[in-house]
């Protein structure tokens, strides 16, 4: 019965990151949100578009997650918003709501009262509480949450800036202008026998896609994963309006991390190598 009655006091609509810039930028003027959620990334871009005047809307609230929020990101946001309030959520698929941005936006108060955190230098263990059909499981993610109270203390609080972030791929279409895809549609491609991959942007318009491949598949198999590969890449621009950029796909024994921060980077611009 309550869901009834939201559905009628609530309007709610959902814009796909993937689709061409401008499609969403015109279907968020039809639509007109008074709140307004979405990947930090993914709003900088829209509030690009509100500065340079495409994009008119007045939301009320802005509410920014999946990825890291500086304060630079809270301050662009509002200015670009006409000073709206910017909260950040940090949340994941497998557990939800995991903490809520504090008013300085300089720390984050986490939401351990159904979540047990364990902090480490180079990573998190989350074990989850509310999930009755599962076991117990301590669940590592490569956050990094450096607390503020000391551990132990309920509610913990920790340093605003946790989360995933990615280089945002951004490329010219057909007509000269720049779009972009999100990081979270790249993660999310899955081939079987793949295990590990990377865009590696070397043009306004191309990119090479290094794969590693699982031990000891035959030719054929290997000729099958690129072909499924590209397959699902040439979906992701046509989708993305994006058809004009060409890629190229090869089956690689290692891709290395990061020789600076030592850790594994989705997205490169081989440009600046």
């Amino acid at each position: 019965m309550q869901s009834s009655w939201v559905r009628l006091l609530v309007r709610a609509a959902a814009f796909e990151v993937n689709s061409p810039l401008s499609t969403v930028v015109e279907q968020l003027n039809i639509f007109q949100p008074d709140i307004l959620f979405g990947y930090t990334t993914a709003l900088k871009i829209l509030g690009e578009q509100q500065r340079q005047g495409n994009l008119k809307i007045k939301p009320v609230s802005i509410t920014a997650s999946g990825e890291m929020v500086t304060r630079a990101d809270v301050d662009f946001l509002a200015g670009c918003f006409g000073g709206v309030p910017i909260a950040n959520i940090y949340a994941c698929t497998e557990h939800m709501l995991m903490g809520f941005s504090n008013p300085d936006h300089e720390t984050m108060t986490l939401a351990d009262a159904n979540l047990i955190f364990e902090l480490y230098e180079d990573h998190s263990i989350v074990t989850n509480l509310f999930n009755y059909t599962m076991p117990l499981i301590r669940y590592r993610m490569s956050d990094i949450l450096r607390p503020v109270s000391d551990e132990g203390v309920s509610p913990l609080v920790v340093e605003s800036l946790v989360g995933r972030s990615e280089q945002m791929p951004s490329f010219l279409n057909a007509s000269g202008v720049v779009d972009f895809i999100s990081p979270h549609t790249i993660n999310e491609i899955f081939v079987t026998g793949v295990t590990r991959f990377q865009m590696q942007i070397s043009g306004d318009t191309s990119f090479r896609f290094p794969v590693c491949e699982e031990p000891g598949l035959s030719s054929h198999a290997q000729g099958l994963l690129v072909a499924a590969v590209e397959k699902r890449l040439q979906e992701i621009l046509q989708q993305k309006g994006l058809s004009n950029v060409t890629f190229t796909v090869s089956i690689v024994q290692d891709i290395p991390v990061n020789q600076i921060t030592r850790k594994f980077q989705l997205i490169v611009d081989a440009r600046e190598a």
